[in-house]
C-alpha cells in the first residue's frame, strides 16, 4: 500500500519538475507515468475490493466505505490524468497545479486506511 503510494507521489513530482509545453519528451514522460501510476492504482484498488467483499461485519462496513474513498479519489485523478494527457502548452501550468493536489489528496487517503487493508 505505501509502496503504491510512494509510486503515485512520484509520478506527481515528475509530474511537476517540467514547465515544458505538452509536447516535449519530458511532457510525455510525465504523461506515460501518470498512466502508469493510474493503472498501478487500478490493480491496488481491485485488490481492496477483493479484500473488503471477502470481510464480514463492521471490518466489511469499514472497507467498503474506505474502498468507496479511495475509488473517489482515484476517480478525480483520473479526470486530471486525462486533462493533462490533452493539455495544450498554455495549459500545463494550471494542470500540474490540479494534477499535484489531487495526487496529493489521494495518497494522503491512501495513508489514512492502509493498516485497514492489510
Amino acid at each position: 500500500m505505501l509502496r503504491l503510494a510512494g509510486l503515485f507521489v512520484a509520478a506527481i513530482l515528475i509530474t511537476g519538475c517540467s514547465s515544458t509545453p505538452s509536447s516535449s519528451p519530458s511532457a510525455d514522460l510525465a504523461k506515460k507515468e501518470a498512466q502508469k501510476q493510474l493503472a498501478d492504482l487500478d490493480t491496488q484498488l481491485a485488490e481492496y475490493k477483493k479484500k473488503a467483499d471477502a470481510a464480514v461485519g463492521d471490518k466489511k462496513i469499514a472497507l467498503e466505505k474506505h474502498y468507496i474513498e479511495l475509488k473517489a479519489e482515484r476517480d478525480k485523478f483520473k479526470v486530471d490524468v486525462d486533462k493533462f494527457a490533452s493539455a495544450s502548452a498554455d495549459a500545463w501550468e494550471d494542470l500540474k497545479k490540479g494534477l499535484d493536489k489531487t495526487g496529493h489528496a489521494m495518497s494522503e487517503a491512501m495513508k489514512k486506511v492502509a493498516d485497514d487493508f492489510k
